[in-house]
């Protein structure tokens, strides 16, 4: 089963700077969570959530086309994987995915 992966903007504390926290499952169920924390760079609010979603797909050792875009709560995003992957290029090429690294990342499966 496919899962997505979400990421949330964590504000400054006295002793760390901004932070992306993506998560692709919470430990539970005695399963360990999937998550990582990135710290939050000079990009876009975009490209920045982008970045932490990518990292965490990098560690878990996915790959594919992920797309985002705002979830639910508007209080992060969330990043699906694309299944087709006869479409990737089509797609990324033609713009309809919106601009890699802000709205879309790709990790090739020989990562």
């Amino acid at each position: 089963m496919r899962q997505s992966i979400t990421t949330r903007y964590l504000g400054p504390t006295n002793s760390r700077g901004s932070r992306i926290k993506a998560t692709a499952r919470k430990a539970s169920h005695g399963l360990p969570a999937q998550a990582l924390t990135v710290p939050y760079g000079y990009g876009s609010t975009d490209e920045e959530h982008c970045k932490g979603a990518k990292a965490l797909a990098d560690k878990l050792g996915w790959s594919g086309l992920w797309v985002g875009g705002g979830n639910v709560d508007e209080n992060g995003y969330v990043y699906v994987n694309i299944a087709n992957p006869e479409s990737w290029g089509l797609m990324a090429s033609s713009g309809s995915l919106g601009v890699e690294g802000r709205d879309w990342f790709h990790i090739s499966s020989n990562n």
